[in-house]
């Protein structure tokens, strides 16, 4: 049941409207209920195993108290047990050989594993630290876990930020439905016009690239990077506005990222939640402990933050590859701050598009191992990268309908990142009526008659 189909857009709009006519006192349990529903829906067994986690989670966060020798093993063991269950079937996915095939994988590996998981080491990790007290609610605690906006591929929710939500729910609002409805649609915009669109063209270029002239594979590596931007914060639009039609906010996993002016910068705009998740549950508790070693513990809790970011997209060496790369870049940046500094200072705005460009031709490039699967493969696209011949043009391979392609994905970062400023639902709220509504009419004729015909699953819910 993808965010962009109309069974989940059915789905979606049954329980809102159920949800709002129920009493009260029924809210919780009706989401709870819809939650274990949707995940069902791809495999009743993903269902049983989200239960299974959510009460192992909770009752060890019941038995944690800090301070007691006892309360250390639960925290120990459980944090074990949900670790190499993620690591299990994410081994699975690659022993299966279903790595490159989304339908395999959607079997082999269970819904949003690796974003739930994530959670429930997050929630018994606070509780071991004692900065969050202990759920004393079943329902409200597998609403956490399960709520299914959130589910597929997040965001990775932290319990002190949905709990308190669950505890006093929001009244009806008609002004968070029309927010709502309007993060939805450019969730959808995202997705059907932009990736869907770039999707067949990235998957034509990447099956045969030493086919493909090198200035066509260039643009095809900067388009891609553009594709996994489009789908994934498509769902996550539609994901947040989902959220908000019952009431309730998540948090964003995009601060208009191609606007970074350096890889640190980066991470602080993409992914956000699994990169603060990083950062406070793998490099801080680790660059404290190698403080005593000076510059090198602190580079190799960096380098360790990072393959732990790879291997979460998957047990494969070229997710570690993509990890790696962005800790080496992290390392080199913070061994040339100061450098850089002096640069800034010096050189002023020419500096600061410097380093815009280089951090998305740097991440475009890295994106390449979602589409390549060894060292070889990648190395030889970039050699194709470098061939190009005079005598083939990028006009020359393209249709009318690549160019209506290339029109979009061409326009879409400004306004996204320009025009919205990465939150169209709030720049329409902002705007006057008149102008409101044709962004509004505009949006939804290019959905209708715009989209991709292909339909496209959403990237990071294989992850």
């Amino acid at each position: 049941m993808n965010f962009d189909s109309i069974p989940y857009l059915l789905f979606l709009g049954v329980s809102v409207v159920v949800y709002w006519l129920i009493p009260e006192k029924w809210r919780k349990q009706f989401l709870m209920l819809c939650s274990v529903l949707f995940v069902a829906y791809h495999h009743w067994w993903f269902s049983l195993l989200l239960i299974a986690v959510s009460l192992l989670t909770f009752e060890a966060g019941m038995r944690i108290s800090p301070g007691q020798r006892a309360s250390r093993w639960w925290y120990v063991g459980s944090v074990a047990i949900l670790i190499l269950l993620l690591a299990g079937f994410k081994w699975s996915v690659q022993w299966a050989g279903a790595d490159t095939d989304f339908d395999q994988i959607s079997w082999v590996l269970p819904l949003g594993i690796s974003y739930y998981t994530f959670q429930a080491v997050s929630y018994l990790t606070e509780r071991s630290w004692n900065t969050l007290p202990a759920e004393q609610s079943r329902t409200r605690f597998l609403l956490y876990m399960s709520f299914f906006p959130k589910i597929t591929a997040g965001p990775i929710e932290r319990a002190g930020d949905f709990l308190p939500q669950t505890q006093t729910l929001q009244a009806f609002n008609i002004q968070n439905i029309y927010s709502a409805s309007l993060q939805i649609l450019w969730g959808l915009f995202k997705k059907m016009v932009i990736a869907d669109r770039l999707a067949p063209w990235i998957e034509h270029v990447f099956t045969a690239p030493g086919e493909v002239p090198g200035s066509l594979l260039t643009l095809s590596i900067l388009l891609q990077a553009i594709q996994v931007y489009a789908n994934f914060s498509g769902y996550t639009d539609i994901a947040l506005g989902s959220a908000r039609l019952f009431g309730f906010e998540l948090t964003d996993n995009f601060n208009r990222p191609f606007l970074a002016q350096n890889i640190s910068d980066f991470w602080r705009r993409w992914h956000i939640t699994l990169s603060k998740w990083v950062l406070d549950y793998i490099y801080t508790p680790l660059s404290f402990r190698a403080a005593r070693f000076g510059k090198t513990g602190i580079y190799l809790s960096l380098f360790l933050s990072f393959i732990v970011i790879g291997i979460w997209h998957g047990i494969e060496m070229r997710y570690l590859y993509f990890g790696l790369m962005h800790g080496t870049l992290l390392v080199l940046e913070m061994n040339t701050r100061k450098w850089r500094m002096w640069l800034e200072t010096s050189l002023g705005r020419a500096w600061s598009v410097a380093g815009l460009v280089f951090t998305f031709l740097f991440f475009s490039m890295t994106t390449l191992w979602f589409f390549t699967f060894s060292l070889e493969e990648f190395g030889n696209v970039l050699m194709q990268c470098m061939r190009w011949d005079q005598n083939t043009s990028i006009s020359g391979s393209l249709s009318n309908e690549d160019y209506l392609t290339l029109f979009f994905a061409g326009t879409f970062i400004p306004i996204d990142h320009g025009l919205f400023k990465g939150s169209f639902h709030r720049w329409v709220q902002s705007s006057n009526r008149l102008t409101a509504g044709i962004a509004i009419i505009c949006l939804l004729i290019c959905i209708l008659l715009f989209s991709g015909v292909e339909d496209i699953p959403f990237i990071y819910e294989r992850f």
